[in-house]
């Protein structure tokens, strides 16, 4: 029987191994160090935002999906009830990574909640929501315009 020769990438226990270790460790300091702290801040709210909305979809099914299955709104309809929490998922992702098309999913997210406005009665906490969010498409703009996003 043949002896395994192999060696796996990077085991070489002498010095090259710490060097690619604290190479590991430094890259993550300063993946932490080049976001300011609101961006960690938007992008953790915009995901635990679809995450809350991902729990009350599932606990409340059948309430939700009502309208469809008597036949007062199209499949199509509620498919693009989804889409709206989406966008600001990606628009936090993407400003978590420093990207500029955060500013444009964030500008795209207020812009679909101004036609909300318009379009249905919207409640205060709907406008309270909506101006929370032009902030944040007001501050991914700054970061744009400063050059911080790539």
């Amino acid at each position: 029987m043949q002896d395994n020769r192999y060696n796996a990438p990077q085991a070489d226990l002498g010095r090259g191994a710490a060097t690619s270790q604290a190479q590991s460790v430094s890259s993550n300091a300063s993946w932490f160090s080049s976001r300011p702290v609101p961006v960690f801040i938007i992008a953790a709210w915009c995901i635990l935002q679809l995450i809350g909305i991902s729990i009350f979809m599932v606990e409340n099914w059948r309430e939700v999906s009502e309208p469809v299955r008597i036949g007062m709104e199209s499949p199509l309809a509620f498919a693009c009830k989804f889409l709206y929490p989406l966008v600001l998922f990606i628009a936090g992702i993407l400003l978590l990574f420093m990207r500029k098309a955060a500013t444009y999913a964030f500008g795209l997210y207020v812009a679909m909640g101004i036609a909300q406005v318009f379009s249905k009665n919207v409640d205060f906490q709907g406008y309270l929501s909506l101006a929370l969010v032009f902030g944040i498409f007001v501050y991914s703009l700054r970061l744009h315009k400063a050059g911080h996003l790539k």
